[in-house]
């Protein structure tokens, strides 16, 4: 996984590349405001691309994702802003969408946090992915579900407490 400093000392290195013809042929040199811009890109997505310059002056900001069979997502960032693959300019919040949509985050995003903060104990049955019974227990043994003492939010709450 690539990280934010990375792809901002990469993004610093590509200011070096002001001459025309960098890559050996006629390439123009890497616009200044892209990289301003690819550098406010870097800081609000919420997956880091990997970034590479072009030889139109622009620099592409690309997306792979394995579990799709390697699929990418290629994106263009010039002096004015961010260009998708159907050459449409794009806002920094709906390429967030983009990305979430294409590494299926909405659907796992609330799941893979859950199982962050959740301890891993005897409280939790990781077949059924919820609370055990032994969850809605008192100290005692006792259930405190059938009473209506403890509802199921209460206990996902107070296990999300303990860590």
């Amino acid at each position: 996984m690539i990280d934010i400093q990375s792809n901002l000392d990469h993004l610093n290195h590509l200011t070096n590349l002001a001459d025309k013809g960098w890559n050996g042929y006629e390439s123009e040199p890497i616009n200044q405001e892209a990289i301003k811009n690819a550098i406010n890109i870097v800081n609000k997505v919420v997956v880091q691309p990997k970034i590479f310059p072009l030889a139109n002056g622009n620099i592409q900001l690309e997306y792979y994702n394995r579990d799709k069979d390697m699929e990418y997502l290629e994106l263009e960032v010039s002096e004015n802003g961010i260009q998708d693959s159907t050459n449409e300019n794009i806002s920094i919040k709906e390429l967030n969408i983009k990305l979430k949509e294409f590494y299926g985050l909405r659907k796992n995003l609330n799941e893979k946090l859950f199982r962050a903060i959740r301890p891993i104990n005897f409280l939790w049955d990781n077949e059924f992915n919820r609370p055990s019974p032994a969850a809605f227990k008192d100290k005692n043994g006792l259930s405190v579900e059938k009473t209506g003492q403890r509802t199921t939010n209460d206990v996902l709450e107070s296990l999300s407490k303990k860590t």
